[in-house]
């Protein structure tokens, strides 16, 4: 079968060349039109399915946690140039502001009141009624919502300096004040050899 279509194929080629270059240039076209509209997201929610009750939980989680997405930013330079930029930067990343949904917000928030007031003047449900309006105030805290809730770019050092081995466990505690009893490079080497 395959190679009865790749004979009839290259016949076609043979026997009429100027067809099958434009036969080839327009599906090109065609498949490059559909080519264009391909994007590329690097969110996992992209992966999940839509319209599943977990799935949009886990939106919500993300929207609504700082925590379960972050950025990192590197830097470099000169150190007093990266500590001016970051001083610079840092306010302006938590200015700001995702408007590219407002749109659709708006629209949501404008049919869900429709159907608020509906059920309000014929006296319907108090937990249908309820849920619209919490759906509502939570549409309105996402137009313009922040892009960036937290910037981190300075190291909480004293926190550190007052507890930092008040956090290790006791057993690393230990390797560790085993690792650098001896500060030479021999003694250093064989302690660093013994808690491998």
């Amino acid at each position: 079968m395959r190679e009865k279509l790749l004979v009839k194929m290259a016949h076609w080629h043979a026997a009429y060349p100027w067809r099958m270059t434009v036969i080839a240039v327009l599906i090109t076209v065609i498949l490059g039109g559909f080519a264009s509209q391909l994007t590329i997201t690097m969110r996992t929610q992209d992966l999940l399915p839509e319209g599943n009750p977990q799935v949009d939980q886990f939106n919500r989680i993300v929207d609504e946690f700082s925590t379960a997405t972050s950025i990192i930013v590197v830097v470099q330079g000169e150190e007093s140039r990266i500590k001016f930029f970051a001083d610079d930067l840092a306010p302006r990343i938590l200015e700001l502001m995702d408007g590219s949904q407002n749109l659709e917000f708006q629209e949501e928030i404008e049919k869900l009141q429709n159907k608020l007031d509906k059920l309000k003047n014929n006296g319907n449900r108090e937990t249908k009624i309820s849920e619209l309006e919490s759906e509502i105030a939570y549409l309105k805290k996402r137009i313009d919502m922040s892009l960036f809730q937290r910037v981190d770019y300075k190291a909480e050092t004293d926190f550190l300096k007052e507890h930092a081995l008040m956090l290790i466990e006791a057993d690393d505690l230990k390797d560790t004040k085993d690792l650098f009893t001896d500060p030479n490079l021999t003694g250093l080497i064989t302690n660093i050899n013994n808690s491998i």
